[in-house]
């Protein structure tokens, strides 16, 4: 089958990257671990063959457990995203990665206190370590498990 005929397929993060254990507070450590593990293992990312790109996408469960708040300001967010931005897979919501992004800078700007400011640059940079990965990078990555990426 040549890579025109390869539907899209939907990888989890989780797959994809292993993050480091987190070293920000004692008393946050534990839960920034569990949120930034649950949103990969939630999340996933759009392997297109045709074209030969992917895109992440995020569970707004999981995105808004990791940064500590409650689903108002992402459903907001999901409302006034593109059709192209957003997912449904099981009746759960997903955000695109740049929309996803583009939140939690706008939400580490504002003021907050230390501990959720924590979690979201935490989750910033959960969400940083899979923007690296390429096409070549992920086909390679489920082609080969053993392999760390």
């Amino acid at each position: 089958m040549s890579d025109k005929k390869l539907p899209v397929l939907q990888v989890p993060l989780s797959e994809l990257v292993t993050l480091p254990a987190s070293n920000v507070a004692i008393d946050l450590d534990d839960t920034i671990d569990r949120n930034s593990q649950t949103l990969l293992a939630t999340s996933f990312t759009e392997l297109d063959h045709a074209n030969q790109t992917h895109m992440p996408f995020y569970n707004l469960h999981s995105l808004s457990q990791a940064i500590g708040t409650d689903m108002r300001p992402l459903k907001e967010v999901l409302a006034n995203a593109d059709e192209d931005e957003r997912r449904w897979k099981n009746n759960e919501p997903y955000l695109r990665q740049d929309v996803t992004v583009e939140f939690l800078l706008e939400r580490l700007e504002q003021p907050r206190d230390t501990s959720q400011q924590a979690l979201t640059k935490s989750t910033i940079d959960t969400v940083n370590k899979v923007a690296p990965l390429s096409y070549t990078d992920i086909v390679n990555k489920i082609s080969n498990p053993s392999d760390g990426l």
